[in-house]
């Protein structure tokens, strides 16, 4: 299947969503919006009808776990021919409690905890093991987004 948009429009796509960086003659980037995206991590493969607590790790059952925070800059996304991937390191807090289980994907929400706009999506290039004494940690390049 061809794709829909061009080489370029898939680049300034990333560039707009993830970095906050404007699209000369075509889309601005508002200081006053969304700072950080949120990495959750899900068990199961995510879709196009999924939401941001979809297979989400359940906090009541993994003790610890919490969305991490990352910024929409450079600092943290790199957006590469429309291939967006983590900069850096992705460190979860250390899990207290929880049966081990295997995180399979990562989802890209707006917000910190609860319900909201799953903005992306996809496998990680490593699955984790979750569970008590658990560290997850996504390395560079570990969750790896692309605009078709």
């Amino acid at each position: 299947m061809a794709n829909n948009f061009s080489a370029t429009t898939r680049q300034n796509l990333a560039l707009l969503i993830f970095n906050k960086t404007a699209w000369t003659d075509l889309a601005i980037s508002d200081a006053g919006t969304t700072t950080n995206f949120y990495i959750m991590l899900s068990t199961e493969l995510l879709d196009a009808d999924s939401t941001a607590v979809t297979n989400e790790v359940p906090v009541g059952t993994y003790t610890g776990y919490a969305r991490k925070a990352i910024l929409r800059t450079t600092g943290g996304w790199t957006c590469t021919a429309g291939v967006v991937t983590n900069t850096a390191v992705v460190t979860f807090d250390t899990i207290s409690a929880g049966s081990p289980d295997l995180v399979k994907a990562a989802g890209i929400t707006h917000a910190a905890s609860g319900a909201g706009a799953l903005v992306a999506w996809g496998p990680l290039t490593t699955e984790l093991t979750i569970g008590t004494g658990v560290t997850p940690t996504i390395q560079i390049g570990g969750v790896s987004l692309t605009i078709l």
